[in-house]
């Protein structure tokens, strides 16, 4: 471990030149992948009309994961079933779920796919088929992407069209079953996230959802547009302006003695910042909203930062940095327990990262105690790389002053470090058949292990 000393220098050196350099442009950061979603609705429907819903994906980049709400009209539209792309629904290994649900006296419903295999197909992902109770001329849906990942779970960012061309009643249908029920079994899946969601690409928004169900047309979409101009600087009236003096010389004494100043200043701060006592403030990688994959129902997921495990093989190495991703500050806890709000949502999973290192425990136990209060009834889920009756009891490497009351806050826990030699992609919530799911409450009040499943 480096010395205070050295740790007081280096964040000096770091303000000094933070301070002197903020004035110079800074690169672009790489813009997250794009692909085009057309929704093709059924208008000029008649009583009595089977009409559809198409969601066609182009320039597909290559999808894990993909989750949307469709709002619709239920004194207009009666819904009859979804139909999933034959690609997706060919493979046993992927997880198709749609829950009807009714927030905010709407009736909506949650489509989400986590694939096995990366899927690259420019087709019809999804078809939603629905019974027309009375005539209308615009057909009264509302779509709205919450999560799209690409093959490497990072965020996909998706431009929606409304198109009525699209859409198709039931004589003009090809193929397209409008009586496949629907699977609320979970299949087994390795998931993964990407945490770079740490833009909250998938961020939880009710309001947006409300204000998109009561437009006039009653077909929205969300268009994400990333048009940057980087042709250089631009006065108001947008005319190129050049950054550059055109007269004059620079006193490079007068340079010298402001940066001498700034560096002075600012390795003050630092020495105060330090020697202060100041609670840490955990880093979160990345937050899923509505995700199936890491525990039963639709959850809240939360990946942590930080991780001293560093397994073999494992998924996402960037999250064992406890000071990568973003702040996990009052705004997004907030943001967090607000997603929780609504009944289809089951609980919450911690993930990471590591949850059960001794920095992510004391800045973890605050927030589990206000989503306890709040949500009494919701269930909380917790992934660990270590071992329960090992690392987590009293005298284990783990146990610290918090590990005790966290614990108490989760009902199932999943632990054991990932193992690649015994990776096993068939198993439900874990990633090798060391892992363990154990029901937390019946294991800590009878003393020793009891599992919740297999």
């Amino acid at each position: 471990m480096k010395k205070l000393g050295m740790m007081k220098t280096i964040l000096m050196m770091g303000c000094a030149l933070a301070l002197l350099f903020a004035a110079v442009p800074q690169p672009v950061m790489a813009a997250n992948s794009q692909m085009n979603l057309t929704v093709g609705t059924t208008n000029d429907a008649k009583a009595g009309d089977t009409v559809t819903v198409r969601l066609v994906g182009s320039n597909n980049p290559g999808l894990s994961t993909f989750a949307a709400r469709l709002a619709y009209d239920d004194s207009d539209l009666e819904y009859v079933g979804t139909t999933w792309a034959n690609t997706i629904s060919s493979d046993s290994g992927n997880i198709e779920l749609v829950s009807p649900v009714t927030e905010n006296n709407q009736q909506a419903l949650n489509l989400s796919a986590i694939l096995n295999k990366t899927y690259s197909q420019n087709e019809t992902i999804a078809t939603v088929t629905f019974k027309a109770k009375n005539a209308y001329t615009t057909m009264p849906v509302t779509l709205t992407v919450r999560e799209v990942t690409d093959a490497s779970y990072n965020p996909v960012t998706v431009t929606t069209v409304v198109d009525a061309s699209a859409g198709q009643t039931q004589s003009q249908s090809q193929s397209q079953s409008t009586s496949q029920s629907q699977s609320d079994s979970q299949d087994d899946t390795e998931y993964t996230d990407d945490t770079d969601d740490t833009d909250d690409t998938d961020s939880y928004d009710d309001t947006d959802d409300t204000q998109d169900s009561q437009s006039s047309s009653g077909n929205t979409h969300k268009t994400s547009s990333n048009k940057k101009n980087n042709s250089g600087n631009t006065s108001k009236n947008g005319n190129r302006t050049d950054a550059t003096p055109k007269t004059g010389a620079v006193d490079l004494r007068m340079v010298f003695g402001a940066a001498v100043i700034v560096f002075l200043l600012a390795a003050a701060g630092c020495i105060r910042f330090l020697n202060k006592k100041k609670e840490y403030i955990m880093n979160y990688a990345g937050i899923k909203y509505c995700d199936i994959a890491n525990g039963l129902g639709c959850r809240t997921v939360l990946f942590v930062s930080g991780c001293r495990n560093a397994c073999k093989g494992c998924f996402q190495p960037q999250t064992w940095d406890f000071t990568y991703g973003e702040c996990f500050d009052e705004q997004v806890q907030q943001k967090v327990l607000d997603s929780l709000k609504p009944e289809y949502i089951e609980g919450m999973t911690l993930l990471g990262g590591e949850p059960f290192e001794e920095e992510n425990q004391e800045a973890l136990l605050p927030f589990m105690k206000k989503v306890k209060s709040l949500y009494p009834d919701k269930n909380v889920w917790a992934f660990t790389g270590y071992i329960y009756d090992k690392d987590l009891i009293l005298g284990g490497r783990k146990h610290t002053k918090d590990t005790d009351d966290l614990l108490s806050l989760i009902d199932v826990l999943v632990d054991g470090p990932f193992i690649e030699e015994q990776k096993d992609i068939t198993l439900k919530f874990r990633g090798s058949v060391n892992q363990r799911i154990l029901d937390l409450k019946k294991t800590m009040e009878s003393g020793k292990i009891v599992k919740l499943m297999e």
